[in-house]
Order: structure tokens, then C-alpha cells, then sequence
């Protein structure tokens, strides 16, 4: 609604981010979910047409659920897996949108990892980890910024 110029008039952009996707998940490739010998792992090949049907399924609940014209008003959808979104930014392992898990291992004090949750890398003099991979993890918080902001205050007395 703010940049007229990212849709067609009277049109509307919309993004749907579906967390915790798992990155490997079973694949039937036939449909035929009673021979388990045909079960698979996604993986690159697989993940090409299954992100599509997994799209579908959530466009078809978003519509039958909330947005009744959705599926006959949308003119143009990009869909992303987790492989997608791995093969994009370096800090997304496996697909995460958030520089890892938000599970209890990665939580509080050891967020991203121990060593690193105090905002800083050790062996890198003045280097700061501000973003979601940084306690209290992803959001629109903007506390992982502030918190690396008061160890650096700290670091410069």
C-alpha cells in the first residue's frame, strides 16, 4: 500500500512466511503413502515440487478459512523451501530464517551458540552479532540490537 509501484492498481502485495518448515520431511512421490519402500527425504530435486503443493495446501486453507477470493485473485506467487532460503543467505543452515533453531538448546545464554552469546566474537577485536541469531532470537523485538548496543557502550566506557 506504501509502493505503488511494486503492484498493479487496486492490487495489494502479500507475503506469507510459514515458519519452522522442516527441512527434511517424507516425500511420496506417487501419492501412494501404503508402499513405504517409495519414501524418501526431500531433497533438492524433490523440494522443486513439493514446495509447490505445500504452497497450495496453505493458500487453500488461507482462503477457505479467511481470504475467500485469494486463490482466484492472486496473479503471481513465488514460493521458497528451506533449500531455497539455505541457497541464499550464508546464515540460514538448512533453511532457518532466524540464524538457527529457536529451540530450548539455542535459547537465552546459549544463543547462537555459548561461545557466542555475549554478542561478540572472540577472536574477531570489535565485532558484534546483533541480529536474530543473537538472544532473544528473530522478531520484530529489535532486542538483539539493543543488547549488542549496551555491551559495546560497555566496551567503550
Amino acid at each position: 500500500m506504501v509502493d505503488k509501484s511494486r503492484t498493479p492498481k487496486e492490487k495489494h502485495l502479500l507475503k506469507f512466511l510459514v515458519l519452522s518448515v522442516p527441512y527434511k520431511v517424507k516425500y511420496y512421490p506417487d501419492n501412494d503413502k501404503k508402499n513405504e519402500q517409495k519414501v524418501s527425504l526431500v531433497n533438492t530435486e524433490h523440494w522443486n515440487v513439493f514446495k509447490e503443493k505445500y504452497a497450495d495446501s496453505i493458500i487453500t486453507t488461507i482462503t477457505e478459512n479467511y481470504l475467500p477470493n485469494l486463490k482466484k485473485e492472486t496473479i503471481k506467487r513465488v514460493v521458497f523451501s528451506p533449500l531455497d532460503f539455505e541457497n541464499r543467505p550464508t546464515n540460514t543452515r538448512f533453511g532457518t530464517l532466524s540464524c538457527g533453531a529457536v529451540t530450548p538448546y539455542q535459547l537465552s545464554s546459549m544463543r547462537p551458540i555459548p561461545e557466542l552469546s555475549n554478542y561478540k566474537i572472540p577472536a574477531i577485536q570489535n565485532v558484534y552479532l546483533c541480529g536474530s541469531g543473537s538472544h532473544p532470537g528473530p522478531g520484530v523485538s529489535m532486542a538483539p540490537g539493543r543488547n549488542a548496543a549496551h555491551v559495546i557502550l560497555s566496551d567503550l566506557k
